[in-house]
């Protein structure tokens, strides 16, 4: 019976995908965290395909769901299933391991900020290779002070140049 929420996925149903507007506010790309001397960390751009049978490390399901979730499917779509070799508790601790050549990491494009030696980083291709941002409400709900959070959410998405994309 919540009003509105801050969501990092689009409904996984469809019935709830009806009865829900979204509000995108952001799609943060994701990049590869590779060790810098690996063979492929000089390239522009990869396909998960290219990663297929590389360890990987990751943050545990239960602290970053999103995340290792999107990592799950990006592999699953190309035809593999990520061997996760170790986990790491924060991102900052999955660039160490990367650092340490012990696996290549999906990491938020935001973590290119982190300049940590032994580390590169390199663009996925795949078009769905982001994580969401959106605000979520119930397409029937009348209430005035949701509809003023709303205007004040497109307000800011605007400001920032930020696309208004229609939910579905």
């Amino acid at each position: 019976q919540i009003d509105v929420g801050f969501v990092r996925n689009e409904p996984a149903h469809e019935a709830d995908a009806r009865a829900l507007r979204l509000e995108v506010i952001d799609r943060e790309p994701l990049l590869l965290a590779l060790p810098s001397g690996h063979p492929l960390a000089t390239r522009r751009r990869l396909r998960m395909s290219d990663v297929a049978g590389q360890p990987f490390v990751a943050q545990p399901r239960e602290l970053a769901a999103t995340l290792y979730d999107r990592l799950v499917q990006l592999a699953a779509k190309s035809d593999f299933h990520p061997q996760i070799r170790q986990h790491a508790q924060q991102l900052t601790g999955l660039l160490a391991l990367v650092s340490a050549g012990i696996g290549l990491a999906l990491v938020p494009t935001t973590m290119r900020a982190v300049r940590l030696a032994g580390v590169s980083y390199v663009p996925l291709q795949e078009p769905d290779a982001h994580l969401l941002l959106a605000v979520a409400s119930r397409i029937d709900d009348p209430s005035p002070v949701l509809a003023q959070f709303l205007s004040t959410v497109a307000d800011l998405k605007a400001a920032r140049g930020v696309p208004v994309i229609a939910p579905g």
